[in-house]
């Protein structure tokens, strides 16, 4: 019995350091990267202190976006001078919108993007990425983000 104790404790373990975020380097994060929203999963973990009406309006509103999310392509473009290029492709209008901001990692492994804000795109970052199932998320608090993350294009 002890033995099996044992062994269900190291295997929780184990999930839990193979799911944990990752420090992330430079070499991880080269490359272009898709980014996706899924608002019902944000939505999901951050309504439980709402009443039934605030709750029925994140649904609505989170479907709106999910459905918008379709229409768009956003893709990150992350170069090894440090530069990422944001790729907006509309898929309606095949319009295509390209902006350039900062990227760097931090001292504890993280990633960082710098803020653009102009009258195109808006991209406010306050938090930090990490890679989990590689995937790099946002991080808050120590906590992942669900619902945001970015995908590695092949």
């Amino acid at each position: 019995m002890k033995r099996l104790f044992t062994s269900i404790a190291c295997s929780i373990l184990l999930m839990g350091a193979l799911s944990a975020q990752t420090k992330v380097s430079e070499k991880d994060v080269w490359g272009t990267w898709r980014f996706h929203l899924k608002l019902n999963e944000v939505a999901k973990s951050d309504t439980a202190d709402l009443n039934f009406l605030e709750k029925a309006v994140v649904g609505a509103v989170s479907g709106i976006v999910d459905t918008a999310m379709e229409q768009v392509d956003i893709q990150f473009n992350f170069k090894k001078s440090k530069e990422l290029v944001v790729v907006v492709h509309e898929h309606e209008t095949k319009k295509k919108t390209e902006q350039s901001i900062e990227w760097f990692i931090n001292a504890k492994g993280q990633l960082e993007i710098s803020d653009l804000n102009n009258d195109k795109v808006n991209i406010d970052n306050d938090g930090v990425w990490m890679l989990l199932n590689r995937r790099l998320v946002p991080v808050e608090n120590g906590k992942a983000t669900q619902g945001i993350y970015l995908e590695r294009v092949q």
